[in-house]
């Protein structure tokens, strides 16, 4: 890539497979694990949502990081636009209640699978 010789990278800047060590720390990644120490104090179940390469996956990775594997059991479930029919900020207060109902079930399935 141009850009590498340009800047002197000495590795593709853009991966995304850079080692979370190597990544900037930016207050919204910061932010995504105050919310999971949050969450995991309290037994909680912790949604992200975000325009497409606000760097989701990027914070999640960072934040994660932080502990051990065996500390964590993680669920990722991903939706995308073809599975979406309408963007969260629609949702009405019935919606959110639903969607609220649907992940504590979902939480429950998986502490009875994983225990």
């Amino acid at each position: 890539m141009i850009h590498k010789t340009h800047f002197g990278f000495k590795t593709e800047p853009f991966a995304r497979d850079i080692a979370t060590k190597d990544l900037l720390q930016l207050p919204s990644m910061t932010s995504v694990k105050e919310r999971l120490d949050y969450c995991i104090r309290l037994g909680g179940v912790l949604t992200i949502f975000g325009e497409v390469g606000s760097g989701k996956s990027t914070a999640v990775r960072w934040a994660l990081s932080h502990y051990h594997p065996t500390e964590l059991r993680i669920v990722d479930l991903v939706a995308t636009t073809a599975s979406i029919t309408m963007p969260a900020y629609y949702l009405t207060n019935d919606d959110y209640r639903r969607l609220e109902r649907t992940l504590i079930e979902l939480a429950d399935l998986v502490n009875r699978i994983y225990g």
